[in-house]
């Protein structure tokens, strides 16, 4: 849980694992993990739990589509050529996990014979 103003939210990370890079901004699980006066309750000698067990959440990010419908100059680039533009933002559920979880690793291993 956390609780704290926008200026601080920009200063902390959720980690998901020893990976240096494999973390989200802390607005990722702002429903789920805010806690206004988090700090207020822990001085009163209050306990709050979390209310849902971090680990069991899905992290990955909705598919999203946007499109123009704006003249654009070039097939490849699609450059706009107009300065007001209507885009439509389509959002989709994330794509299926893959089968085996990514395991990440900064341990030194052993090659096999041949291979090194």
């Amino acid at each position: 849980m956390f609780d704290g103003t926008p200026a601080a939210w920009r200063q902390i990370l959720w980690r998901f694992s020893p990976a240096l890079y494999d973390t989200a901004p802390v607005e990722q699980f702002f429903n789920e993990f805010y806690y206004p006066g988090l700090l207020a309750d822990l001085m009163a000698g209050k306990r709050p739990a979390a209310p849902k067990n971090i680990a069991q959440l899905d992290r990955q990010p909705p598919q999203l589509k946007l499109t123009t419908t704006a003249p654009t100059v070039g097939a490849i680039q699609r450059t706009i050529v107009t300065r007001d533009v209507q885009i439509k933002i389509e959002v989709a559920a994330p794509a299926p996990a893959k089968e085996q979880p990514r395991q990440q690793s900064s341990e030194a291993r052993e090659m096999p014979p041949g291979r090194g």
